[in-house]
This record gives C-alpha cells, structure tokens and sequence, in this order.
C-alpha cells in the first residue's frame, strides 16, 4: 500500500490541537523531515504492537515508511513546514535545524512539506482551503 496525501484535521484553526510550523530556507542541512505522500504503508501492522509505541495500533492504524526530505540551504528556494503543538510553542522551532532531526537511522523526524504544499493539495483536492493554525518563525 502507498500512503497518498490527506488534509490533517488536526492542524485545522481554531480547534486543532496542532499547527504548522514555517521553517526558513536557510534552515542549516541538517533540517529533514518526513514526506509521508508516497511513503510506503504497511497494512499487515494494524492492529499489532510496534516498535516506538506504548499501546499496539488501533483498528484502522498503519504504519508507513516515509522518505525523508533534507534542507540544502545552498539551493532552498521556500522552507519547509512541520506539523508541531498547538498553541505555537517558541522553542519547537528547534526541530527546524535541530541535529537531532537528521536522516539517519534511528532519528526523530516530524512529518513535513514545503511550505504551503499542505494548503495547496488540499485545495487542489477539495476545491476548497482550510483555515490552519500557523506557527510563523520568530
């Protein structure tokens, strides 16, 4: 199974309990995240525990494997958004360039895209644009 696009209800103004975070263009290379359209799905993990997680997947709940996006701030010419807390919280604008959000194996990425793809996919889908809760870099 392929993951495709979905418009995160979380991240919806003004009840969401999440937001997009705007990382800069210049965000150091280590800024990544995970692109999960496209990412590969694994069906067979509903339902079942899973490494990472404290109660096993619910009905309904995969896992998926999602390629990982990293900055170069040499060629960037938009950021890059992470789905973050909400309210916007200063200091999770650390995770934009954070070397702990690193490519490598085993790390932390949160799920992302550049900026404004989020808005435009769902446009393109639904015909029409939600309203987000949007955490603008200090």
């Amino acid at each position: 199974m392929v993951s495709t696009y979905s418009y995160p209800e979380s991240v919806s103004a003004p009840f969401g309990n999440k937001a997009l975070y705007d990382c800069a263009a210049t965000t150091s290379p280590y800024g990544a995240s995970a692109q999960c359209d496209g990412g590969i799905c694994f069906k067979s993990s509903e339902g079942q525990s899973f490494p990472g997680f404290g109660l096993p997947l619910t009905h309904g709940e995969i896992i998926c494997s999602c390629p990982i996006a990293v900055t170069d701030p040499a060629t960037a010419k938009v950021g890059f958004q992470i789905v973050g807390p909400y309210p916007c919280q200063h200091s999770f604008f650390n995770n934009c360039a954070s070397p702990t959000a690193t490519p490598t194996t085993g790390a932390s990425l949160y799920v992302g895209a550049p900026t404004g793809t989020a808005i435009l996919l769902t446009h393109l889908l639904t015909g029409q644009t939600p309203a987000i809760n949007r955490c603008l870099a200090p």
